[in-house]
């Protein structure tokens, strides 16, 4: 199909799947139109899924990530994890292909000793960020072919070697050492919990496991969305709520009055509100 834009999910096993088929759905409510395949090891119990690929021998971890991305059916893709759920319309994704090969968020993580050898290829520095491989949009190209046997190789040959999951890790490395122009997407589209996230603007993806998606995200895109905002549901807690971080007009004067007077002293601070009073912004020198 010429030009083709769909949704890929990937999961194997019946936890996943049913996963997957709940994040369909709230994906359909905001965009009824558009593709979506899974791959999978058996038909799931829905025909919520334009196209099912099924594997014979999936390894039921990441791994099946790293094997099957590249089997996606689309031109433009956007992959996401089981464990995910759309509250909006994500179509604008599509467009950051016109301009780069692939797009996700930083993760919460950030250095991963990946391999236990010290006298193996050269790695990424510390400032090069680990990318979260939940939330995925990427074009059919040779850059994003060559990403991903590169993402291969380093995983397969390091896996054994490295402790704990490697397939993010994997992931960064294989960005580094590839061409591929990479877009990164705010939290906003890839909200994870249960971490602590800055946001400002509606939230698009969330993106972890909760009982109840729906009231998550009625706290997250709670009126004004344009606030500066910080989630907070830490593990094991009851009831996330907002840290509302904007302050409304007149508690934002009144603490600009007194870091004037501390910072200024009580002359500059008369003479900043004698400017204001004629039209000057003191507020916001």
């Amino acid at each position: 199909m010429a030009n083709s834009e769909g949704i890929l999910y990937i999961a194997t096993g019946k936890k996943y799947i049913n996963e997957a088929v709940t994040s369909a759905r709230s994906l359909e409510e905001h965009m009824p139109d558009i593709p979506i395949s899974i791959i999978s090891n058996r038909e799931p119990d829905s025909d919520i899924f334009d196209t099912v690929f099924t594997v014979d021998n999936p390894s039921y971890s990441f791994k099946d990530n790293v094997d099957y991305l590249r089997k996606s059916p689309y031109d433009k893709t956007i992959f996401l994890d089981s464990d995910t759920y759309v509250c909006r319309d994500i179509s604008e994704l599509f467009e950051l292909l016109e301009q780069f090969d692939i797009a996700a968020a930083h993760d919460t993580g950030r250095r991963h000793k990946l391999y236990k050898d010290d006298n193996i290829e050269v790695r990424a520095p510390d400032s090069f960020p680990m990318y979260n491989s939940g939330v995925v949009i990427f074009s059919d190209n040779i850059e994003i072919d060559n990403l991903f046997d590169k993402w291969e190789d380093i995983y397969y040959r390091h896996t054994d070697k490295a402790s704990g999951i490697v397939n993010q890790p994997s992931f960064r490395e294989a960005l580094y050492k590839t061409d591929v122009r990479i877009a990164t997407l705010p939290p906003e589209y890839n909200c994870r919990l249960p971490y602590p996230t800055y946001l400002r603007g509606e939230v698009k993806i969330i993106h972890g496991r909760t009982s109840n998606f729906e009231a998550i995200e009625q706290i997250l895109n709670e009126e004004p969305t344009e606030s500066r905002r910080t989630f907070l549901n830490f593990s094991g807690r009851k009831n996330p709520h907002i840290l509302r971080l904007d302050l409304d007009k007149w508690q934002y004067r009144q603490r600009s009055l007194f870091e004037s007077l501390f910072n200024r002293g009580i002359k500059e601070t008369a003479i900043g509100l004698i400017r204001w009073y004629k039209g000057d912004n003191f507020w916001e020198s």
